[in-house]
């Protein structure tokens, strides 16, 4: 049968380092679009960049796993 996952050092180590991001990642998604309305971009093109990173990891993730 499967046992729990059993969290070691490492593990708990890691845990601020994820909260770290997932707290920096909500800061860049909800401000990162109002900092480009400001600079100017109009809505299509914010939607344009802002789609840039989950295209990438659509895109990249395919060649990293047959990399590996």
């Amino acid at each position: 049968m499967n046992q729990p996952m059993q969290m070691n050092k490492t593990s708990w180590r890691l845990i601020p380092f994820y909260v770290l991001y997932h707290i920096t990642n909500c800061f860049y998604q909800n401000y990162f679009t109002v900092y480009l309305n400001q600079q100017g971009h109009g809505e299509a093109a914010i939607g344009m960049i802002m789609a840039l990173a989950p295209l990438a990891s659509l895109l990249g993730q395919p060649v990293w796993g047959s990399l590996g």
